[in-house]
């Protein structure tokens, strides 16, 4: 994706990411929720703060144009967070989905049909290209868990004998 989706300026851009983080959360219990989106400090909620960092990274490199392995860094750490909490492969990786319905109703509510085909198929494209490097990364986590997981079953089994 070589263009930026004009119609995200950098207004449009907070109004979506509030609404995206909103969705976001959504997947977690109650009383997670209250501190993701309360606590702001990064010493006291580094989860809820990586999170929003991260999904304003993402956020700001579709609406830029940017490539998608740009942003592995910031996919890295919401999914890594998502492996570790038990999250399926689709759960994940479900707020890259949610992107796109984001901007899409966003769009719609603010009757900004400025917007061309060609640049929705853009930023779809670009969405899928990053859901396909997201569930990649959601592998790797899982790998290095059940790695982790091997090695401490081998040192316990060692110091059995």
């Amino acid at each position: 994706m070589n263009k930026s989706v004009k119609s995200m300026d950098v207004l449009h851009r907070k109004e979506i990411l509030e609404t995206w983080l909103e969705s976001f959360y959504a997947s977690y219990p109650d009383a997670a929720r209250v501190l993701l989106k309360t606590e702001n400090d990064p010493f006291s909620n580094p989860v809820g703060s990586t999170i929003r960092r991260s999904l304003e990274n993402i956020l700001n490199c579709a609406a830029e144009g940017g490539l998608p392995e740009s942003i592995r860094g910031s996919l890295d750490d919401i999914i890594r967070i998502r492996a570790v909490q038990g999250y399926s492969p689709s759960e994940a990786v479900s707020f890259l989905f949610n992107l796109r319905k984001t901007v899409y109703d966003y769009l719609v509510q603010k009757d900004t049909c400025a917007v061309s085909i060609a640049e929705m198929s853009e930023l779809d494209a670009w969405i899928d290209s990053v859901i396909a490097l997201g569930f990649d990364i959601y592998m790797e986590c899982r790998e290095s868990l059940f790695s982790l997981k091997i090695n401490e079953i081998k040192k316990s089994a060692l110091r059995v004998e």
